[in-house]
């Protein structure tokens, strides 16, 4: 049974659509599912390159027997170099989610929110100015803080975020690709994870996202509503993208799974 996830992906106002985003719902072919949003600006090309290619880079690594965190790490770099020859970037924000545990990576202000009955935890990094040791590193290599940008020293070119991959033009003042990157084990309380760009985490809070999951019967409702919170009540003028999952279904397959096999376990041992 194919797990239950919904997508929203719109230009917006935006004269351009940037942003991509991937779902793989048979990782490694072992039932893993492989969710990411990337968020591009300068152009379309990073963000679509990485789309195409970080997930399979992400899978080479790990059929290397490197941990998911590594694998990320691994993936993010190899991206970031093989963008290295044009002047577009992209944050990213990607998932790994097997056997109940979340094995997450970002890089910029791209967000994975894990919504709970009670609770909603942010499982990424948003990496800004307003981020004290980004703003530190960037200032110690020579970036100028035009908030909210940190700019080139010499053209005064910037960026809002302080990590993404490509913006070959932006390593010299402290813009690096390296991910934040978190393993969260999946509770019973868990409803469904939110990985979003920008476009909605700039026009909702986290809270507010978490109270119109809860509040929805089903994914394609939440995600119908959250995009018209943040681009026709909140006029938001950003590309959007959001994935939604379902992760209640996940925990309670992989319980009776587990049930069902201690029971055919018990049986054979009589």
């Amino acid at each position: 049974k194919m797990p239950k996830y919904a997508i929203v992906s719109e230009q917006g106002r935006r004269p351009a659509m940037e942003d991509a985003h991937r779902v793989e719902i048979n990782f490694a072919n072992k039932g893993w599912l492989f969710l990411a949003v990337y968020d591009g600006h300068g152009g379309a090309y990073a963000a679509q390159f990485t789309g195409q290619n970080l997930e399979r880079f992400f899978l080479e690594e790990i059929l290397k027997g490197n941990h998911p965190k590594e694998a990320f790490r691994a993936a993010y770099e190899r991206i970031s170099q093989e963008l290295a020859h044009q002047e577009s970037g992209t944050t990213a924000a990607t998932c790994l989610i097997g056997d109940k545990i979340l094995y997450c990576a970002n890089a910029g202000d791209a967000r994975i929110l894990m919504v709970g009955e009670n609770d909603a935890i942010q499982l990424s990094c948003d990496h800004r100015l307003n981020n004290e040791e980004e703003k530190k590193r960037v200032v110690e290599a020579g970036g100028i803080v035009d908030w909210p940008y940190a700019t080139h020293p010499k053209t005064s070119e910037g960026l809002m975020v302080t990590r993404s991959l490509g913006d070959e033009w932006a390593k010299s003042f402290g813009i690096i690709s390296d991910p934040y990157t978190s393993e969260y084990a999946l509770q019973r309380s868990d409803l469904a994870v939110v990985i979003g760009c920008d476009g909605l985490f700039d026009e909702l809070t986290n809270d507010e996202v978490a109270t119109i999951v809860r509040q929805a019967p089903d994914m394609k409702t939440a995600s119908e509503t959250l995009r018209h919170q943040a681009l026709d009540v909140r006029k938001g003028t950003d590309n959007l993208t959001i994935i939604l999952l379902n992760v209640s279904e996940i925990f309670r397959k992989r319980e009776s799974l587990m049930k069902r096999w201690t029971r055919i376990f018990r049986n054979v041992r009589k």
